[in-house]
């Protein structure tokens, strides 16, 4: 047993790193390293027994306490929550079991100043419950995520871009609909809503797909729901498809709704790439991504014979066309309306039916077949010059 002859702390001669023990200590971020998941600090207070001098600095190597971060034995995956630390952020760096050699970052903290943070400027502790119960993550490119008591919520990118669901009600209209500073996070100086400089954010349009599917392998049985949208194109999607059909709504310059009966394969749109990279978000992983060989896949050349297409072109008119087994109907409608068929045009009226004209009425027979390469799909067989598989239909003439 020991006895202590006054009140001051208690001093352990040859043990230093037990004088580690409750200790926490403010510390600011030098460099962080990913692959040990570790973090080189720079102490901001007293002396640190666990430090070593580089310079006037006191600094040492901290593991880093993440919110929730595991791995599966059973299944053989990593999970978790995972918030990267960047320099110059301030810590409270900790030691396991008091040891010296077992420093630990607990958290960051946040600056002092209201006017640095993202908080409320109100107290929120009961005046405004939507504040008092808010969450949010906000990130360097002050890209956000929000919620509040209400369960209204923002999702935030730095180029613009946002979706929202409220309570109240807001409008879409360009003038003087909700328009971006209407979101709820601001800037505490300016009062708008938070944004990256340019000088920091590369700007390009972001380029939306949303994929479903029913089973778990691509299988030929498999159906396919996408949502796709091209910012930089304007170009809005919506399709499904199964075995043998797809439907899809688009939204280009034109308007286009089309049933494809024998198919599963859209024709390739002039803005679309003939050959995707397929590249990962992080760049790192290219360069292992690309020594995996994979196998060539099997083109499926299919030719479409069934299908309906009803477009409102760019100019205006309304564009009919059904094709069934090699003959089809057109029927174009604008300042004057054009209808061509291979097959018979039968009009049926109990009444009586007129055709009246101000100026020539003719009548022409016989009807053109329409033949390969003259109104209908090309042969889907032929590939073009990168072997690229390529189809496109042809009005008939």
């Amino acid at each position: 047993m020991r006895l202590q002859a006054n009140l001051g702390s208690v001093k352990y001669p040859g043990r230093g790193d037990l004088d580690n023990t409750g200790q926490i200590i403010l510390a600011k971020v030098k460099r962080v390293n990913n692959k040990t998941h570790t973090a080189e600090v720079v102490l901001e207070q007293g002396s640190y027994i666990g430090s070593s001098k580089k310079g006037d600095e006191e600094t040492v190597q901290c593991l880093i306490l993440e919110n929730s971060q595991g791995w599966d034995d059973e299944r053989n995956v990593a999970y978790g929550r995972i918030t990267p630390l960047h320099e110059g952020q301030f810590v409270l760096v900790a030691h396991i079991d008091s040891m010296k050699k077992k420093p630990i970052i607990l958290g960051s903290i946040a600056p002092f100043d209201n006017a640095l943070t993202n908080q409320p400027t109100v107290f929120a502790d009961g005046e405004i419950e939507r504040e008092k119960e808010e969450i949010f993550n906000v990130s360097k490119l002050q890209e956000y995520d929000y919620v509040d008591a209400d369960g209204n919520f923002e999702k935030v990118k730095a180029n613009g871009s946002f979706i929202t669901g409220r309570r109240e009600k807001i409008s879409d209209h360009r003038e003087n609909g909700f328009g971006y500073n209407d979101l709820t996070i601001k800037n505490k100086w300016t009062y708008k809503t938070i944004r990256a400089l340019k000088k920091f954010f590369r700007y390009k349009p972001f380029n939306y797909l949303i994929k479903t599917q029913n089973t778990y392998e691509d299988t030929k049985e498999t159906v396919y729901n996408r949502f796709y949208h091209d910012s930089e194109k304007g170009v809005t999607r919506v399709s499904k498809d199964s075995k043998n059909k797809l439907f899809y709504i688009e939204l280009d310059d034109e308007f286009t709704i089309m049933q494809q009966r024998d198919s599963n394969r859209r024709p390739k749109k002039p803005y679309e790439e003939s050959k995707y990279p397929h590249k990962t978000l992080r760049e790192s992983d290219i360069p292992n991504i690309n020594k995996l060989k994979e196998p060539k896949p099997i083109p499926e050349f299919q030719k479409i014979n069934d299908f309906t297409n009803i477009r409102i072109l760019e100019d205006g008119k309304l564009d009919i066309h059904y094709q069934n087994k090699g003959k089809a109907t057109n029927i174009v409608i604008g300042e004057d309306i054009e209808i061509n068929a291979t097959g018979n045009v039968n009009l049926h009226s109990k009444g009586s039916m007129y055709l009246s004209s101000k100026e020539s009425f003719k009548v022409r027979a016989p009807v053109i077949d329409i033949k390969e390469g003259n109104g209908a799909y090309q042969d889907p067989k032929k590939e073009d010059s990168e072997n690229e598989w390529k189809q496109q239909w042809i009005n008939p003439s």
